[in-house]
């Protein structure tokens, strides 16, 4: 019983070793065969074809509401073409928002008239200081020398009384009481000078102190007006009234560029959102979006490298269509993704990696591309040198 199966296992053994041998002289045999006869060079890649969609330079704006709303009145329709900062829609919350911003415009207005008037009263009182310090200035300065002017006098009449007071005792023919006459001159002299001294120190005083008082009735008045510029907010009343302006704003859509409104999506009284409500295709230039294969992308780029034109051909898919669009490729993304237009054919790939090429087309057809925004289209991309027509490599049917 052992010997057969010991035999089995054998020979599987022996065939399988067989079968490797087999194989790995198959494989070198045919490598040898390639080498030997050399492979050709993949043919010359003339131009690309590929699946697209037109759309506007600008793109297809979608504009909807800042905040849950009300959609309240339509002032568009589909097809209408509209300029920049053209109304198109009205929210209900617009008739509160004009409330909020009058309420915010009169606030601001009320605080300005109040401060205008405080600041006129408390200006008029600084005007009255300092009109009060100037004339306390000028009267003391006055004041001041007039008492300088007697002190001088009678500073010279008390040294004469002295001297006259000198000579007579010196003299010693004068009677004791026509020397005691001259002692009574000498001394009322004496106190009148130290009186008008007296006077002369405190009018100075009282006009330092005086101008003091002054100045700081001038400074009140001034810190008053600063107080009162302080307590009144009329910054925050106007930032409060530039946000009551901007919700305002907020409560109509508006186009943000000049364009076509290619579809409305909600209906008046209807509740909105974050959805958008309009599409609004932007004015000016058109481009189709062409997505290129992923393998065929490194042979656009380097026709664009090469500084010449990439020209493109667009068809579309009507019946009688004949003539396709002409363009120029202007750009090849960076970003592989998946496709976004899939082919009828039910044996084409449905998933496939893909790189958007931009293709502006040509200014004579901006108007008739503009009428199918979003067609599916046929992209032939051309390299540039030559016309020839050896090899295409497709992106799709």
């Amino acid at each position: 019983m052992r010997k057969p199966v010991l035999i089995l296992v054998i020979t599987f053994a022996l065939g399988g070793l067989a079968g490797a041998m087999l194989t790995r002289w198959g494989i070198r045999s045919s490598r040898e065969d390639w080498h030997r006869e050399g492979s050709a060079p993949p043919p010359s890649i003339e131009r690309v074809t590929a699946r697209g969609r037109i759309e506007p330079a600008g793109g297809i704006i979608q504009l909807a509401a800042s905040s849950p709303d009300v959609l309240k009145k339509l002032l568009v329709r589909e097809g209408q073409v509209v300029t920049p900062q053209q109304e198109l829609a009205i929210l209900a919350s617009r008739d509160l928002r004009e409330i909020e911003a009058e309420a915010a415009r009169v606030q601001l207005e009320e605080a300005r008239e109040r401060l205008k008037r405080t600041l006129a009263h408390l200006e008029a009182q600084q005007q009255e200081a300092e009109v009060r310090l100037r004339q306390l200035e000028r009267q003391s300065e006055v004041d001041i020398r007039l008492q300088e002017s007697k002190v001088a006098i009678l500073e010279r009449q008390s040294l004469s009384a002295e001297t006259l007071m000198v000579r007579m005792r010196a003299a010693r023919s004068y009677s004791q009481q026509e020397l005691d006459q001259q002692e009574l001159v000498r001394t009322q002299a004496e106190q009148e000078l130290n009186s008008a001294r007296a006077v002369l120190a405190k009018l100075k005083e009282a006009a330092a102190i005086n101008a003091e008082l002054a100045r700081a009735q001038r400074d009140a008045a001034a810190a008053a007006i600063a107080r009162a510029q302080a307590e009144v907010p009329l910054a925050s009343l106007q930032k409060a009234l530039d946000l009551a302006r901007e919700k305002l704003s907020l409560a109509v859509l508006r186009a943000p560029v000049a364009g076509t409104i290619v579809k409305v999506l909600a209906r008046e009284g209807e509740m909105v959102g974050p959805q958008p409500v309009f599409h609004l295709a932007a004015a000016g230039p058109m481009i189709v979006v062409a997505e290129v294969y992923e393998t065929l992308v490194p042979e656009v780029r380097s026709w664009m490298r090469s500084g010449k034109p990439v020209l493109a051909d667009v068809y579309l898919r009507l019946p009688g269509m004949r003539s396709p669009f002409r363009g120029t490729v202007t750009s090849v993304g960076n970003l592989v993704q998946k496709n976004s237009i899939f082919s009828a054919d039910p044996r084409q790939e449905l998933d496939r990696r893909v790189v958007e090429v931009h293709i502006l087309l040509d200014k004579n057809h901006h108007e008739a591309a503009a009428e199918f925004i979003n067609m599916h289209v046929d992209v032939t991309i051309y390299k540039p040198s030559g016309e020839s027509t050896r090899s295409t490599a497709s992106s799709g049917p």
